[in-house]
């Protein structure tokens, strides 16, 4: 988080951008500065998808190509941070080659009073999500999605780049959630009706945060099984706890791309649920974990955070590096269980195939699978102790439902 001489000036400055997202990329500058601790990207990870793009047979000459590759951008989905996070750092890094990109919003967002408007010049596009609405609604909204689509990927042989959320929602409480595979069937088929075989690139990106802005409100939606709308209101009222009271604090953001493969063309349509999973499989990856969420988890269930590292460090999980922060701030433990346990959520789905057999509705929970996993066991003291400790939860939690 240095500060440049000019937040306004930087952002005038940028090689790319309307005069909404330049901005954009000015407000976000300074929220991003006073809500977290540091937002840290992993750059070469990103670099790589400079690489596939270019080895398309598509790619060569860009100027003569009308079939140029699309790069579906799916990050996680545990925040409204998120699809501010990914613009701005197309923004704020042009070195990385990646166009801003087009996103998938909920049609929600249209309706919102300057939000709407100002996401639509931010290239976002609205898409309504399978609600039990009738199929004539159904087939409409699919139509919207397609014009939609045909339009974003009739590009004149540049690479036409757009963000979606597999996921849909966000994750109340930072378990991974099904996967949702309307969108790519939508851009299959629309590729598919111009009679193209079009070179699809998907990069997954997952998003690790210490603590979410809209935690509370998560936590509130999960325990009343409810989600809340956004408003105008709630938006200018959040902005108002950010600058003057200063009482939002995120800790730590880590931003990391799976490898950029070409994973889907026109053609493999039937697969559409096989690649969705493959997308959030590589998520699964690139999760990390600070001393932040390993205390959680000690607090949450009741262990040592010895136990708690060590069980990690066996399942293979990637350890956060302590922060190079100067000031040698620490991201604070919160005291309700609840955020303790999203916090600990943020590596659950290591656990989930170990009680695929014994609990495989907590299991799917855990770690959605498009197979039935294979049950697991380890011989590891510490792996043990933490399973069991989850399992007590679950089947008390199950006790309490029946009751």
């Amino acid at each position: 988080h240095l500060k440049p001489t000019s937040d306004l000036w930087w952002a005038l400055t940028q090689p790319k951008g309307n005069i909404v997202i330049r901005f954009g990329g000015y407000i976000l500058s300074k929220i991003f500065r006073s809500t977290s601790m540091e937002v840290e990207i992993d750059v070469a990870s990103f670099t790589a998808l400079s690489r596939v793009i270019s080895e398309s047979p598509s790619r060569a000459p860009l100027t003569n190509s009308k079939n140029a590759p699309i790069v579906i951008i799916a990050p996680t989905h545990r925040s409204f941070y998120d699809f501010l996070i990914i613009s701005y750092i197309c923004f704020a890094l042009p070195e990385l080659r990646i166009d801003i990109p087009h996103i998938a919003a909920a049609v929600d967002f249209a309706s919102i009073p300057i939000i709407g408007w100002l996401a639509k010049r931010s290239h976002a596009f609205f898409l309504k999500r399978g609600t039990g609405t009738s199929a004539a609604n159904k087939n409409r909204d699919r139509k919207l999605l397609k014009e939609s689509l045909s339009r974003i990927t009739e590009t004149a042989g540049r690479p036409a780049f757009i963000e979606v959320f597999i996921e849909g929602k966000r994750s109340r409480t930072r378990t991974f959630t099904k996967p949702k595979t309307g969108f790519f069937r939508c851009l299959a088929e629309t590729t598919g009706e111009r009679g193209e075989q079009q070179n699809m690139v998907v990069l997954p990106i997952t998003i690790n945060y210490e603590g979410l802005p809209d935690e509370s409100s998560l936590i509130e939606e999960a325990n009343k099984d409810r989600r809340g709308k956004m408003s105008l209101a709630k938006l200018m009222n959040w902005i108002h706890w950010v600058f003057n009271s200063g009482k939002v604090n995120i800790g730590r953001v880590y931003v990391s791309a799976a490898s950029g493969e070409k994973l889907v063309t026109s053609n493999r349509k039937n697969n559409i649920q096989e690649l969705v999973h493959e997308i959030q499989s590589r998520h699964k990856s690139r999760v990390m974990v600070s001393s932040f969420h390993i205390q959680s988890a000690a607090f949450a269930l009741k262990v040592s955070e010895k136990v708690v590292a060590e069980a990690l460090s066996e399942l293979g999980c990637q350890i956060w590096p302590d922060s190079d922060n100067k000031n040698g701030k620490r991201f604070r433990i919160m005291g309700n269980r609840e955020s303790q346990w999203a916090a600990m959520l943020q590596f659950g789905h290591l656990f989930g195939p170990f009680i695929a057999t014994s609990h495989p509705m907590w299991s799917l929970w855990l770690s959605p699978a498009f197979k039935s996993p294979d049950a697991k066991s380890s011989p590891n003291q510490a792996v043990n102790t933490v399973l069991s400790k989850l399992i007590e939860q679950f089947e008390l939690a199950e006790k309490v439902e029946n009751e």
